[in-house]
């Protein structure tokens, strides 16, 4: 959920990245979560520009060894798309120990809450985990021979969420969950896509009232009708029959 918003575990994966020229890392996380940004965040040392500028570090320790994606998921009555929040934590590594509880990987959760997680040593069941997010993620594009193979499942995720990023500067559909947080500018380029909604919302949303369905009803009621009623006359439209008005008079 708050991914690296943490200096040592930061350093540590980017220390690693450069020593092990093997080492490929797949990091799902929130497009966006819902820390304070800008000044807040900073005061409070818990911010979504921490988390951000952490990830992009680690990007930049291998860019080609690593690859760092948010999920997405096409709006069912708009054009929109909405982030698929990821709350879980979990890591994997080589399918050897796998970490899960209620602990993310930033200062609030190491130094000031109290939390759980668990370090797993059966294989069987780590692998079995990953095969499921795999598919789950991937969709129509997993493939059976990717529990033996995470080259395949790196690629595989790589390009979806390279179609997706041609598909988010045209206005086309997704054909995936998949998408880029970085580099940088894969990154604003996103978020100016993406809908999130505002605290308002949400607390609405709780309620059982989307506020969003509501709004675009709305917007497209307003463009029907729109369409069956007279264009309005436009202010040099109206100082044109004004002045020919006057003209007859005179006459």
């Amino acid at each position: 959920q708050y991914p690296f918003q943490n200096f040592a575990l930061t350093y540590q994966m980017c220390d690693t990245l450069k020593r092990n020229a093997n080492l490929r890392v797949v990091i799902v996380c929130p497009v966006r979560t819902d820390l304070p940004t800008g000044l807040v965040g900073e005061l409070v040392d818990w911010s979504q520009d921490h988390i951000i500028r952490h990830l992009h570090a680690i990007k930049k320790a291998a860019p080609d060894r690593v690859e760092i994606y948010g999920l997405l998921r096409q709006d069912d009555v708009s054009p929109r798309v909405r982030q698929i929040y990821v709350h879980s934590k979990l890591s994997i590594m080589d399918d050897e120990r796998m970490i899960i509880g209620s602990t993310n990987m930033d200062n609030i959760s190491f130094f000031y809450s109290s939390e759980l997680s668990v370090v797993v040593s059966d294989s069987r069941l780590i692998k079995e985990t990953k095969m499921r997010l795999v598919k789950e993620h991937l969709g129509k594009f997993f493939k059976p021979e990717m529990r033996d193979d995470f080259r395949l499942v790196y690629d595989t995720f790589k390009s979806i969420a390279t179609m997706n990023y041609k598909s988010l500067q045209v206005g086309a559909r997704l054909v995936g969950r998949p998408v880029f947080l970085a580099p940088a500018d894969y990154y604003e380029q996103l978020l100016q896509r993406v809908y999130y909604p505002n605290r308002v919302s949400k607390v609405l949303y709780t309620l059982g009232i989307n506020t969003e369905d509501i709004k675009y009803v709305a917007s497209e009621t307003g463009t029907m009708l729109a369409s069956y009623m007279p264009a309005m006359p436009t202010p040099s439209h109206l100082a044109s029959k004004a002045k020919n008005a006057l003209k007859r008079s005179k006459l």
